[in-house]
């Protein structure tokens, strides 16, 4: 009899683990919180990001034969809404605080996935450009690329049936990414002012509080990132389009105020001369100017990426003065105007 009860203990105690287990490998597929499986619904439409290196990689595969393009970047190229490009299918592979080298590994792998072609726009900034590599919390890009090659690694994890429950949960969030990587701020959501308003800081104080924290040491500044971008895309023999992106009239004049401007000028004339061309929005402008454009004071909002979309891809949604191209040739000019806007910009407020 007590052999009988603990054979029947067992079997329960096994059959208890396996539907554990297949609830658990069943939701986190379903839901796919890490973006590996490709599944889309109503359920995780809305994704969260909390490692987008990892889930974009992961995803991917599901969508390359589809798109006809990458943008690429820092977060500052986060909002830069792929469905407002003209006449292309473009996946949104930017990441928090990616070098540009880095990017270039990143790029290297989606061009190697396509079958055919692929058009890639490069979004450069200055922060990445001066940022202490010392502090970085990343992995190299090849750590990720590998990881997304195990496919079933993680459909038994605890951890991604939390994030997987987590995600569903997003329907009444902010911020969140879609399936083609935009992330998505909505801008009439109640708390679109909860950074500003928890902090408790002024648009003036939020520039100043992020210039310091990007560019407190801009006299780092060297273009060796960007040779290294410079030399991958020549092994691919792709022609990138390159932008700077924006960052709001307010960052740019407490840039010129900690004396970061050299750096900024040296960083575009880096840019041009290496790569040739680059479209530069970083200057003071109707976008600019304006903080309706702005999430904070160096990241657009859906509103200011889709202009950016739109410039890069010859569209024609964007105000006239929002993007100048350029090239080696205008490029003189070019710093001459910049010296003037930012300068005048700052004397205006004095």
């Amino acid at each position: 009899m007590k052999s009988r009860s603990w054979k029947n203990w067992l079997l329960c105690s096994v059959l208890c683990c396996a539907v554990l287990f297949c609830f658990v490998g069943l939701i986190n597929f379903i839901v796919d919180p890490l973006w590996i499986y490709g599944n889309n619904g109503w359920w995780n439409s809305r994704r969260r990001g909390f490692d987008e290196r990892q889930l974009k990689t992961n995803y991917l595969p599901h969508v390359i034969n589809e798109i006809e393009g990458i943008v690429i970047g820092s977060s500052m190229s986060r909002y830069v809404t792929t469905k407002d490009f003209n006449g292309l299918n473009v996946y949104n592979y930017a990441c928090a605080a990616l070098y540009p080298d880095h990017a270039a590994e990143f790029i290297l792998h989606a061009v190697s996935e396509k079958d055919s072609g692929l058009t890639v726009f490069i979004g450069l900034d200055l922060w990445n450009a001066v940022r202490d590599r010392g502090i970085d919390a990343y992995e190299l890009p090849l750590f990720y690329i590998q990881e997304s090659k195990q496919k079933f690694k993680n459909i038994f994890s605890i951890n991604s049936l939390i994030w997987a429950f987590r995600s569903i949960m997003l329907t009444t969030t902010y911020r969140f990414y879609n399936e083609v990587g935009d992330y998505i701020f909505i801008e009439n959501f109640p708390m679109m002012h909860i950074y500003r308003d928890l902090t408790g800081l002024n648009i003036e104080k939020v520039a100043e509080k992020e210039v310091l924290g990007h560019l407190g040491n801009y006299e780092n500044y060297t273009a060796s990132s960007l040779e290294k971008l410079k030399e991958i895309i020549t092994y691919l023999d792709i022609e990138p389009l390159f932008y700077i992106t924006p960052v709001t009239k307010m960052y740019l004049i407490k840039m010129l105020e900690i004396g970061a401007y050299p750096a900024y000028e040296k960083f575009i004339r880096d840019s041009v001369n290496i790569f040739g061309s680059i479209w530069n929005f970083m200057y003071i402008n109707s976008v600019t100017a304006s903080d309706k454009y702005f999430y904070d004071s160096s990241h657009t909002n859906s509103k200011g990426g889709r202009f950016i979309a739109q410039r890069i891809s010859n569209g024609s949604d964007y105000p006239s003065d929002f993007g100048i191209l350029v090239t080696k040739e205008n490029l003189e000019g070019h710093i001459q105007f910049l010296r003037m806007n930012v300068f005048e910009a700052l004397s205006a407020v004095f």
